[in-house]
């Protein structure tokens, strides 16, 4: 999830740790029109943009007929520890995995990332100098170098995913975000070398990453993070990108949670999940039918639900 302070990455073509914006969706659509999903006015974006006169409706002949995602036989994932749980233990750490049931989490979310050999580790920015101390892509260091690395104010090395997920505690859910799209074979291979599909989602907000995970491995839910996006016009072509490449959830801005949403998500047979900073208003949105909400502090999101 989106919300690490920014790192000045100059030369590698990037703005701190993620790459510049496109403006335009990799998946074309139709046009605006009457497939639109009915969004309140709050969640109008404040820019010419947000009239919609260029947006595409979903084609509701796909929505009809994609199929019911997957249901697994494990804990829902209501309370979902993100970055494996950074307030209580060194950020995607095998120690903060675990803390993680303790805090009363259903699930875990941990960031995914492939050495230059090939081998998936835990790391969620684009270099390895915040949890580190090494200013050096994770993509452009082979494994042998990088396990010779601590992370910070700990003594545990970065951890491979095999690693983490042998870590998992048997009552969590392990939510994989694939942070690099190049990482997407080697985390589908390693979830089922554990034979753990049934106990894993996996999340991207890259498109070549999710369309794999789909065609691949379909055994395994997945979902598309859009975590910035909460205006109209934005939703519209989440809910459109999202059925058009067949994943089971969507997880978008908390300010995007309303009723009316959630609704036409549901309706699309998509689930829906969102990072909450407000524990004060966690509860609400859980009872307007929010699937899932990624959070820093798991306990206090345990305390404020009934």
């Amino acid at each position: 999830m989106n919300s690490v302070p920014l790192h000045c990455s100059i030369g590698y073509g990037y703005v701190g740790d993620y790459p510049h914006r496109r403006c335009r969706s990799v998946i074309e659509g139709g046009r605006a029109g009457e497939g639109a999903p009915r969004l309140s006015p709050a969640q109008e974006r404040p820019s010419p943009e947000s009239d919609g006169t260029d947006l595409r409706h979903r084609d509701e002949r796909a929505i009809a007929n994609r199929p019911v995602p997957v249901q697994y036989p494990c804990m829902p994932a209501v309370i979902i520890a993100h970055r494996a749980c950074p307030l209580h233990a060194p950020e995607n750490s095998l120690e903060g995995i675990r803390k993680a049931a303790e805090l009363g989490a259903d699930g875990v979310e941990i960031d995914v990332q492939r050495t230059l050999d090939g081998v998936p580790v835990l790391m969620h920015d684009r270099t390895l100098w915040r949890t580190t101390g090494l200013y050096w892509p994770v993509r452009l260091l082979p494994f042998s170098l990088l396990r010779r690395l601590r992370l910070k104010d700990s003594a545990e090395q970065v951890p491979t995913l095999a690693e983490a997920l042998q870590a998992l505690p048997a009552e969590l859910t392990a939510v994989i975000e694939i942070k690099h799209a190049s990482a997407t074979a080697a985390t589908m291979a390693e979830v089922r070398r554990q034979g753990l599909e049934s106990r894993v989602l996996l999340w991207s907000k890259h498109v070549s990453a999710l369309r794999l995970t789909v065609d691949q491995a379909p055994e395994i839910e997945s979902s598309l993070l859009r975590g910035n996006v909460w205006w109209a016009g934005g939703l519209r072509r989440l809910l459109n990108d999202a059925v058009r490449l067949g994943v089971g959830g969507i997880s978008p801005h908390w300010r995007a949670i309303t009723a009316d949403f959630l609704a036409e998500a549901h309706r699309s047979k998509l689930k829906v999940f969102s990072m909450g900073h407000e524990v004060e208003s966690m509860a609400e949105k859980l009872a307007l039918g929010l699937d899932g909400i990624v959070t820093n502090r798991p306990e206090e999101a345990r305390r404020a639900l009934p």
